[in-house]
């Protein structure tokens, strides 16, 4: 078996799991995310060295399924943006009059699948810490190139492969709000398999880390 179908089929694994333990759970909570990520792509050359990160929002759900006291598993479904800047440049017209500045965006669009563990590592009193880890999945939505600034275009692009297979880590606190549970998390995500298409031209990795808002019920 390929190994992108065997990542494929773990991850399938691990959410049967999860749906299956949500039965026996007492305590099942669903959410919502939001919040910022700030992306560089990962290369095998030195070209990223000379590239930007790009900031783009993300959004997503969650459920948490409490097995213990202290540990959950969460499985969830995150839309995010990767890639990385070009750098700024100097817009001219025709005559070379000077427009303006404008960047140049490199932009993969993707929906992610996380399944991940989190264990609380202070269960006492209203402001709880706890850490996540776990693999993800994901899907292309969406790839282009974008000038924004004094130049504005958008240039449809099919230059990554259409899925990929990571690992996402982080940690952060929650406090009771109202019904449900306000949560602060920062979480770092990195592919482990290329996106990169074509033979000969190296490994290319999405990677971010996030700043994401949440609230569950």
């Amino acid at each position: 078996m390929k190994r992108p179908l065997a990542l494929m089929f773990a991850l399938a694994l691990l959410a049967a799991f999860a749906a299956h333990t949500a039965h026996a759970a007492t305590n099942v909570h669903f959410g919502v995310l939001a919040g910022a990520g700030f992306a560089k792509m990962r290369m095998d050359n030195d070209a990223a060295s000379n590239l930007g990160n790009l900031t783009a929002p993300a959004i997503g759900v969650t459920e948490r399924i409490e097995i213990a006291p202290q540990l959950s598993i969460e499985p969830g479904l995150m839309y995010v943006s990767d890639g990385f800047s070009w750098g700024e440049a100097t817009a001219t017209d025709e005559l070379g009059n000077i427009q303006g500045t404008f960047e140049q965006l490199s932009v993969l669009e993707h929906v992610q699948t996380p399944v991940l563990i989190r264990y609380l590592l202070t269960s006492e009193g209203k402001v709880r810490i706890f850490g996540v880890a776990g693999p993800y999945g994901s899907i292309r939505t969406r790839e282009y190139r974008r000038m924004t600034g004094a130049l504005e275009h958008v240039t449809k692009t099919d230059d990554l492969r259409s899925t990929h297979f990571g690992i996402a880590v982080g940690g952060g606190i929650q406090v009771p709000a109202g019904p449900g549970q306000l949560e602060l998390q920062l979480r770092y995500d990195t592919a482990l398999t290329s996106v990169q298409q074509f033979d000969g031209l190296g490994n290319v990795y999405p990677a971010a880390a996030r700043v994401l808002v949440g609230w569950s019920h």
